[in-house]
C-alpha cells in the first residue's frame, strides 16, 4: 500500500486514480472517516482528472501515534508534503468534506501558489471561539461523537437515511483511535485553531481562486457568501440530503460538481 512517511512513527496512506497526465485533484475526508468516503465521487472525476485521496493522520490506514499533534495545520502540511512527493505542486484542485472541508479551505489560504480551485462540502467553520470555549469541554462528559456533533451543529441526518449509512459511519468511528478522535477535534476548534469562525475567515480573506460550496442548510450558504463570491464561485444548497450529501445524493452532487468544473475549465 502507498504511504508517505512523515516521521519515524507517522505514515500517511494515500491512493491514486486515473491518468497522471491529467490535472491533479486532491480529496480530503472528514473527522473519524477515511478516503473510502470518495467512492461515489471518484468515478465522476477520473476521466478528466488525476485523483489523489489521503487518509488524515490518525484516520483510516494512516498511523495514529499518541505523541504527535492533530491540528488542521498539521494535516494541511501532510497534504502538501504528499503533493510535493508526487511532484504535484501547481494548479491543483482540492475538495474536502466536513472537517476535511476546513482543511481544504485552509490549504488554499496557506498555500495559494499550489491550488487553482476549491470544493467544500458542508464544512463546519461557522462557530465562534466563544461557542467552542463552552462546547469543547462537553466532550469529556459525552464521549460520544454523534451526540457531540448533534449538540454542536444540530441534526446532521437526512430525512430518510438508509440503515447502512449509520452503520458504516459508526464502524469507522469505532476504528479510529480514541486519542486521535479527541485530538483532531481539539486541533480544529480549540483556541486559535483554524476551524473557529474568526480564525478561518481571517486566513481566507482576499482569496481569489474559484470555489464551489455545497451545504445542507441555507443559513450556511449565506454564511459562505459573506466570505466573498467571485465570478466563477458557486455556493449552493443540496437539501434533504444531510451532512453526508455526496453519499445520500451522489448523482445530484456529482452533477453540481461536474457542471462547476466545466465552468472553471472553460477558456
Amino acid at each position: 500500500m502507498p504511504y508517505l512517511q512523515r516521521s519515524e512513527d507517522l505514515n500517511i496512506f494515500y491512493t491514486l486514480h486515473g491518468d497522471a497526465s491529467n490535472p491533479p485533484f486532491l480529496l480530503i475526508h472528514g473527522w473519524t472517516c477515511d478516503s473510502t468516503d470518495w467512492s461515489w465521487t471518484i468515478p465522476a472525476l477520473i476521466e478528466k482528472y488525476y485523483v489523489v485521496t489521503i487518509d488524515l493522520r490518525g484516520h483510516g490506514h494512516s498511523s495514529a501515534p499518541e505523541s504527535t499533534t492533530y491540528t488542521i495545520k498539521d494535516s494541511a502540511d501532510d497534504a502538501v508534503a504528499l503533493l510535493e512527493e508526487l511532484k504535484l505542486t501547481k494548479d491543483v484542485l482540492v475538495m474536502g468534506h466536513s472537517m476535511g472541508g476546513i482543511m481544504a479551505s485552509v490549504l488554499t489560504g496557506l498555500y495559494p501558489e499550489i491550488f487553482r480551485g476549491l470544493v467544500i462540502i458542508d464544512p463546519p467553520y461557522w462557530r465562534t471561539k466563544k461557542f467552542w470555549a463552552d462546547m469543547l469541554p462537553k466532550w469529556d462528559e459525552l464521549q460520544n461523537g454523534f451526540l457531540f456533533v448533534t449538540m454542536a451543529f444540530g441534526n446532521q441526518l437526512p430525512p430518510e437515511m438508509p440503515p447502512w449509512m449509520m452503520t458504516w459511519y459508526g464502524l469507522r468511528a469505532q476504528a479510529t483511535a480514541e486519542h486521535a478522535v479527541v485530538k483532531s477535534l481539539q486541533g480544529a476548534f480549540a483556541p486559535d485553531m483554524l476551524g473557529q469562525q474568526e480564525a478561518h475567515a481571517e486566513l481566507v480573506k482576499g482569496r481569489a481562486i474559484p470555489r464551489l460550496g455545497v451545504y445542507m442548510r441555507e443559513e450556511n450558504v449565506e454564511n459562505e457568501k459573506k466570505l466573498g463570491v467571485g465570478a466563477k464561485d458557486e455556493i449552493v444548497q443540496l437539501a434533504d440530503a444531510g451532512h453526508w450529501l455526496h453519499h445520500m445524493k451522489p448523482d445530484e452532487f456529482n452533477g453540481i460538481l461536474t457542471k462547476w468544473l466545466e465552468k472553471i475549465e472553460a477558456k
